[in-house]
């Protein structure tokens, strides 16, 4: 792929490409003339294709129609991706079935109507018959129109995996690939198969951050055995060298911490883990960790996780936040937004119904909570952000914050957030949002 503004010599790398073509060819070395030839078509072509992969039910589609802001992928309870459908941009929505074509020949491309697009493609009847390899769509996005092409594929988990080999012969041809999944969960067999595969065909650089203590088996969370054992098989299956920051992801009362932090001092010296670090720890866990590690010689939790917003102040606001601030570790806020409700969207339960967020929300809407909810609606009409830019700009103000974590659904939550970074908050404001949440934990009792 080649932008307007890419940084690369693109005439020059096409030239040196065309002189190995002949080069080659000369040499009767066909198969490296095609490579090189493939290699020119793709540094040439104006867009940037986007895989975005997961197991079934991960919210893949959702996601994208809602980036979008167009439903171009199939949602729903009973409903999902069956064939991979290619997303660009166009001034009009249009859809076309790209179809296998007879005895070798090209595929051909047979338009339907764009309602067409929420059925299962698979037998429509324009296809005649004939296989459906992919759909391709049009739609008047802004995201779409510098030249980005999402596709959306179908799921690669399940028995058997039926659609990996599909999503995989995607990827040559890939840019990037964005893998969708439930990370509060460590990842599945499958999905940890499917990276590795992935990763392979497009290998786009990544960092590979995962948590452990709450597994999908149930199993106890920190034992040395444990933590070992799940090392290696996250390392065997992504093939790759190294985790770069391994958390635990809730501390471990049954398992002694020299004993956990033994295991990590372990993967760490074996290069297996590059860094460590620690989640929903009390102040008094964290202190005893960090203690243990000094007195034994053992690796240190280096970044901590914190529940922490403008509504959820006080769990980490004090002796935790002067711990972290002491020892000079990074922290990442997350539920940076209160599941949503800081946005603003969630006035009642009803509000969250059938959304991802619904098992989180009862517990923000308070009296204290609108209370705030008001203040940031109001530093939002001032500065002219939304209320996700100063919920953000807020969190970054506080010390000791490294980063949040916070989820986008929509084009604009993106936009919101990404302005938060450079939003900056006067003393007036950073005091009413201030005042009002500490207020607000005075009057009704913390949250």
């Amino acid at each position: 792929m080649t932008q307007p503004n890419d940084p690369r010599k693109v005439k020059v790398i096409v030239e040196l490409i065309d002189h190995t073509i002949k080069i080659a060819e000369a040499q009767d070395r066909g198969d490296l003339a095609g490579r090189m030839a493939k290699a020119k078509e793709r540094i040439s072509d104006p867009q940037i294709r986007v895989v975005i992969a997961g197991q079934l039910k991960q919210g893949k589609s959702q996601l994208l129609n809602s980036l979008l802001n167009v439903p171009v992928s199939r949602v729903g309870d009973d409903e999902s991706t069956v064939v991979a459908t290619m997303v660009s941009y166009g001034e009009q929505a249009t859809a076309k079935l790209i179809l296998a074509g007879d005895d070798g020949a090209e595929p051909a491309a047979i338009e339907i109507p764009i309602a067409d697009i929420k059925n299962d493609l698979r037998r429509h009847p324009a296809a005649g018959g004939r296989q459906v390899l992919r759909v391709a769509v049009t739609a008047n996005s802004p995201l779409l129109k510098g030249g980005l092409v999402f596709v959306d594929t179908p799921g690669v988990g399940g028995h058997g995996q039926p659609h990996l080999s599909a999503t995989l012969g995607l990827l040559p041809d890939a840019d990037a690939m964005l893998m969708i999944s439930d990370t509060s969960q460590e990842f599945t067999d499958p999905e940890m198969t499917f990276i590795r595969q992935a990763f392979e065909i497009c290998p786009v650089a990544m960092i590979v951050a995962t948590k452990t203590g709450a597994s999908l088996d149930g199993s106890p969370g920190l034992a040395p055995a444990r933590l070992e054992r799940e090392v290696e098989n996250a390392l065997r299956r992504l093939q790759t060298d190294t985790i770069d920051l391994y958390f635990a992801h809730f501390p471990d009362p049954k398992t002694p911490v020299e004993e956990s932090l033994g295991a990590f001092d372990r993967l760490v010296k074996a290069g297996k883990v590059k860094a460590i670090g620690a989640s929903n720890h009390t102040v008094e866990q964290l202190r005893e960790a960090l203690d243990s590690s000094r007195q034994n010689g053992l690796a240190e939790y280096s970044v901590f996780q914190p529940h922490y917003s403008l509504v959820q102040r006080g769990i980490y606001e004090g002796p935790l936040r002067d711990l972290c601030r002491d020892e000079g570790l990074g922290v990442i806020a997350y539920f940076a937004l209160a599941s949503g409700f800081l946005t603003g969207k969630y006035r009642s339960e009803a509000d969250s119904v059938d959304k991802a967020r619904q098992p989180y929300v009862a517990e923000f809407l308070t009296p204290r909570n609108f209370r705030i909810l008001e203040v940031v609606e109001d530093v939002a009409r001032e500065t002219g952000a939304g209320n996700v830019a100063v919920a953000l700009a807020w969190l970054m103000a506080q010390p000791t914050v490294t980063a949040p974590i916070a989820s986008a659904t929509r084009t604009g939550h993106v936009e919101q957030m990404l302005a938060g970074l450079e939003l900056t908050l006067s003393a007036d404001q950073l005091a009413r949002l201030d005042d009002v949440s500490t207020l607000a934990l005075a009057a009704d009792g913390g949250a």
